[in-house]
């Protein structure tokens, strides 16, 4: 079995720990694309959305704003509500 998250946990992730998400047709990335924001340390990533997206790609995307996988585990499963949200 081949573990994959969803654009929407990784979204709901970010919002977690403070990242707000700024519109896509403001800093001009496609409509598939989510850009985000801390305003508080000035860190930014964007990604495209997907419903396949692997734990590689996973890390691969937390390590530009220096987060592990572990940590997003951590904090998104900690809410019993999201572990039905994998796949």
């Amino acid at each position: 079995m081949i573990i994959t998250h969803k654009w929407y946990q990784l979204k709901t992730f970010l919002e977690a720990i403070d990242y707000h998400q700024v519109p896509s047709r403001s800093v001009d990335v496609p409509e598939d694309f989510l850009y985000f924001i801390n305003e508080e340390t000035k860190k930014t990533i964007g990604f495209e959305k997907s419903n396949e997206m692997s734990i590689h790609l996973m890390r691969r995307i937390l390590k530009r704003i220096d987060l592990t996988y572990e940590y997003f585990v951590m904090v998104f499963y900690k809410d019993k509500n999201n572990i039905e949200s994998s796949s």
